[in-house]
């Protein structure tokens, strides 16, 4: 049985990310709200492929991810526990030159002790940006 619960244990360690550092902090762009003249204009950032990247998350957040580089790559938002115990991370395969928008995430099973989400991705030609909305 000791066997059994030291292998899990090993097994689980191994499955979440350790970085040497902080997750790279990705800025977030306000949306225009009501009828807006001038569209947000936002800056995409090279993912941390390293240390992984975070951002601010009150619950109105979208994170979009833009693969520029020509082979696919994925990226994974790292979920928290939420009230029934329950975790999922997300993670996505991103062809070449595509994008992907995650939805709003919730605070309860996504945001980190320090109110951020933790994304990792598989290489720096992953860009992020995120917008918040009103």
């Amino acid at each position: 049985m000791k066997t059994y619960l030291l292998a899990a244990l090993a097994a689980l360690a191994l499955a979440a990310p350790v970085h040497a550092t902080a997750p790279t902090t990705v800025a977030s762009t306000a949306a225009p709200s009501g009828y807006a003249v001038v569209p947000a204009s936002f800056t995409f950032v090279a993912c941390d492929a390293s240390n992984g990247n975070s951002f601010v998350n009150t619950g109105r957040q979208v994170l979009i991810a833009f693969n520029s580089d020509a082979s696919a790559h994925s990226i994974t938002v790292a979920s928290v526990a939420d009230s029934a115990g329950r975790t999922g991370d997300s993670t996505k395969n991103i062809n070449a030159g595509a994008y992907y928008v995650f939805q709003f995430f919730p605070l309860n099973g996504w945001n980190q002790t320090d109110g951020t989400i933790h994304t990792t991705c598989s290489d720096a030609t992953l860009k992020l940006a995120v917008i918040t909305f009103p």
